[in-house]
């Protein structure tokens, strides 16, 4: 399934560009595979990334000035193509081993 996500406009001294991935969580600390961006910097742009329903898939964009600020957030795509928010990194490995198991049963 291709996810397109339409991106703003930003400021590109402070912020790096955004990107997407899937997450592999066979490695605790995750392993993503990377989407593309479209776009030029700082201006409107488009993600693009290919994944199966169910996968769990992190966006984020770097904040040069601010590097706490730079934490991605995670989701779980859906059936219909939409995207659940997770709460966190750890919540989006909870949601990866699940969708494992269920798999494997």
């Amino acid at each position: 399934m291709k996810i397109e996500i339409e991106t703003q406009l930003y400021n590109e001294r402070r912020y790096g560009k955004p990107y997407i991935a899937t997450m592999d969580f066979s490695s605790a600390q995750g392993i993503p595979t990377w989407g593309q961006w479209v776009g030029s910097p700082g201006e409107p742009g488009l993600l693009i990334l290919d994944a199966e329903p169910g996968a769990i898939v992190m966006r984020g964009q770097k904040d040069n000035r601010k590097p706490r600020n730079s934490a991605p957030d995670f989701y779980r795509l859906e059936n219909d193509g939409s995207l659940t928010a997770l709460e966190s990194k750890a919540a989006a490995y909870r949601a990866w081993t699940g969708a494992v198991k269920q798999v494997e049963a």
